[in-house]
């Protein structure tokens, strides 16, 4: 889903040259944020190209503590609902599960503390995922109580599947191994996932029974590509594509019954793209209060809020261009407000029916500051390397920035 996580790699820090020697307050090295998230204490977790994981102050951006300064390649971080453990996936395929307190209460976050890191070295998880050879990145999901981790991987372009979906215990026992994904989705309530599988007409859904079994198929009226439940998971929204009267393939979106197994509506995607040229719903996010579905469509890119009850669109962020292939997400930010990422950041308010545009792209992984309207984003700026910003979702004001040069 993340087509720009590539982009870290290429974004290297301006050279410049004196001809005279000059002196300047010391600063660390500037790092490049690759994912973020809230750890239970209140600060950032962040993962970083040249340090590992790294914490940073939530209200100032400062670096508090190294979390895990030697994690090589981690792009990816997901907490678990009861925030007693942290999964980070590589670019390699692993995935490891590290807790972030130990039996006794005690908090496992300082990297700096060799008890910690002995603890945390002692309880530590890694999952055998499938090997991604590095042309891949991975995609953590947890079940609704943090017993089970649900992992598949993507291409970083035009969003191909390169492994299957696999569903783990906590403990590092592999449940149930399923075919490739092009999204996943799980219960907010109970042990159940969605998976629309590789494109085709295929949605799987259930949860693995142990023997092989119990994820059943559903088949849609057309190839579909994405899928989320709702906030009380009571349905399934499912993107993907369908003719029209004139036989033209347009995005669509399906809302299924998962109980049922029914399809309960289903509409084309209008008044998103003004030039109606787009074949594909690439990705659909159920908003957090179940009112609004948030909606990106390829080829190309487009970026919309739909009403849920009747798929009439209320914001439209209006064509944005980019490469026709690649896959560009959006997801929904304190509000509910919406953030998609090309070609800058642009967050809709399905209330107001207003943008605020950032000044530069953003990754779609974005970590929501609790009781605020806030959210910590990761900006890829065109001519800088990739920082960290915390902006307010409702004026777009800058409350920090950390890790720019």
């Amino acid at each position: 889903m993340l087509a720009l996580l590539v982009l870290c790699a290429a974004f290297a820090p301006p050279q410049t040259s004196h001809s005279t020697p000059r002196t300047s307050v010391p600063r660390p090295p500037a790092l490049l944020p690759r994912d973020v998230d809230v750890l239970p204490d209140g600060s950032l977790l962040v993962l970083t190209a040249e340090a590992g994981a790294v914490r940073l102050d939530a209200n100032t951006g400062a670096r508090v503590a190294p979390f895990a300064p030697t994690l090589e390649g981690a792009v990816r971080a997901e907490l678990d609902p009861l925030r007693s453990a942290v999964a980070i996936g590589r670019l390699d395929g692993t995935v490891t599960i590290w807790p972030l307190s130990s039996a006794d209460g005690a908090a496992l976050l300082d990297g700096t503390d060799p008890d910690v890191r002995a603890r945390r070295a002692h309880a530590a998880v890694t999952l055998g995922t499938a090997d991604s050879e590095g042309r891949s990145y991975p995609n953590l999901t947890w079940t609704h109580d943090g017993e089970h981790l649900v992992t598949w991987q993507r291409s970083f372009f035009h969003g191909a599947v390169t492994s299957p979906v696999q569903v783990w215990t906590r403990t590092g026992d592999l449940l149930w191994q399923g075919p490739p994904a092009t999204d996943v989705a799980v219960h907010p309530l109970e042990d159940q996932l969605a998976l629309t599988v590789g494109g085709s007409r295929v949605l799987r859904f259930g949860w693995p029974d142990g023997r092989g079994g119990g994820v059943e198929r559903f088949e849609l009226p057309g190839p579909c590509t994405t899928v989320s439940f709702h906030p009380d998971g009571s349905r399934l929204a499912v993107g993907g594509s369908a003719t029209d009267a004139l036989e033209r393939r347009k995005p669509f979106v399906w809302i299924v019954d998962p109980h049922t197994r029914s399809t309960l509506q289903g509409f084309l995607v209008r008044g998103v793209d003004p030039m109606e040229i787009k074949q594909r719903t690439e990705c659909v996010r159920w908003s957090s209060d179940g009112l609004w579905l948030g909606v990106t469509l390829g080829k190309g890119n487009a970026v919309g809020i739909l009403h849920a009850s009747s798929g009439i669109a209320r914001w439209s962020g209006n064509y944005r261009g980019g490469r026709m292939q690649e896959v560009f997400d959006a997801t929904w930010l304190p509000g509910p407000r919406l953030l998609s990422n090309w070609p800058t950041g642009l967050i809709g308010d399905p209330d107001s029916q207003k943008s605020v545009a950032l000044p530069w792209m953003t990754y779609s992984l974005a970590a929501g500051i609790p009781g605020t309207d806030h959210a910590v984003l990761i900006a890829l700026p065109m001519d800088d390397a990739p920082f960290l910003a915390r902006a307010s979702t409702r004026t777009g004001e800058i409350v920090w920035r950390s890790f720019d040069r």
